[in-house]
C-alpha cells in the first residue's frame, strides 16, 4: 500500500503532494474533487501560498487506500 509519506525521492511536502498527483495522471481541480477541497484552495496549496496540513496529507492518504483497494496496488500513471 503505497501512501502520501512513501514518496522519499523528494525532500518537501509541496513537492510531494505535486509529484503524487502527477503519477496519478489527475488536474489540479480533479485531485481537488477526489480529496474533498475546494479546487482554489488546493491550487493555492500547490502554488505555496497555504501550508499543507495534516488534514490534507490524511485525505490524500485515504483517496490513495480507496483508489488501491479499487484498482489494485498499482494505482499510477505509466507517466512516473
Amino acid at each position: 500500500m503505497i501512501l502520501f509519506e512513501d514518496i522519499d525521492t523528494v525532500e518537501t511536502n509541496l513537492e510531494r503532494l505535486i509529484i503524487l498527483r502527477l503519477r496519478l495522471n489527475l488536474k489540479k481541480y480533479e485531485m481537488a474533487r477526489a480529496i474533498g477541497y475546494n479546487e482554489s484552495y488546493y491550487s493555492q496549496v500547490e502554488n505555496g501560498v497555504y501550508p499543507i496540513s495534516d488534514t490534507l496529507i490524511k485525505k490524500v492518504n485515504n483517496y490513495l487506500i480507496k483508489e488501491q483497494k479499487k484498482h489494485g496496488e498499482y494505482i499510477f500513471s505509466q507517466y512516473e
